[in-house]
């Protein structure tokens, strides 16, 4: 395995790259991976790769191939850090094909929908106990920034400043002498505090949450609560009436 993915990072496309192409060759990558998990699809997936000739490998393959046809089954990625899951994911040298490609990208989002939520259960137990939310908002600013490059990139690019401006008010920054200023050009609410794009589906972010982007606007709300992102299937209050 450490051959395999130290061949796919040297040949990765999101070396020296700017954050925009990264970003588009992430989505490129999740649109590579939309193939059928059906075991139709994942079987002509398998064709189109090449054929391993480390034993390793072709196990790792075959782990790979069998849990995309039930997830029930072991995933071979599992336990994987999560830039070398980036790796495998984004892999462009043939190291890996593309079931295992899929399997990785499928670790990816499960690992990180734990973390959303073990976050979420924070959150409640947070409001419960009328505690500050600013460690929360730092805990989530420390996990944006040690992602790999490949899911940063996909991410609205005023989500670290977002982030940012959520610490400073719940430590009640004023802006006044010596203090420190919170943007007002930024702001996100708890759920995309929370939240960001998902592996798995091209676009999901958007379908979530509603937006492309975050807006632009003059008075940070860092306290609205839409507990969207740990459950894919909601939508914005715009669109449900207001509920």
């Amino acid at each position: 395995m450490a051959k395999r993915l130290a061949r796919a990072k040297q040949a990765s496309p999101m070396r020296d790259t700017p954050d925009d192409e990264v970003a588009k060759a992430a989505k490129l990558a999740q649109a590579e991976l939309s193939f059928p998990k059906t075991a139709e699809g994942v079987a002509r997936a398998s064709k189109t790769s090449h054929r391993f000739a480390d034993c390793a490998a072709r196990a790792s393959a075959w782990m790979a191939a069998v849990y995309l046809r039930d997830p029930v089954a072991e995933n071979p990625f599992a336990g994987l850090a999560r830039e070398q899951l980036s790796t495998v994911v984004h892999d462009q040298s043939g190291a890996f094909n593309l079931p295992e490609r899929a399997a990785a990208s499928m670790q990816v989002r499960s690992d990180e929908l734990r973390w959303r939520e073990a976050m979420h259960a924070k959150l409640d137990r947070a409001r419960s106990e009328g505690g500050s939310l600013g460690g929360l908002f730092r805990e989530a600013l420390a996990h944006f920034n040690e992602l790999p490059r490949a899911e940063r990139a996909q991410y609205p690019k005023v989500h670290a400043a977002g982030l940012e401006n959520l610490i400073k008010f719940a430590s009640g920054a004023t802006g006044g002498a010596g203090g420190t200023t919170a943007r007002n050009d930024v702001s996100l609410d708890i759920a995309q505090a929370l939240g960001g794009p998902l592996p798995g589906e091209t676009g999901e972010f958007e379908r979530a949450c509603g937006i492309a982007s975050y807006p632009r606007i003059t008075a940070p709300t860092p306290y609205v609560s839409t507990p969207c992102l740990c459950n894919p299937s909601c939508r914005p209050a715009s669109e449900d009436g207001g509920r």
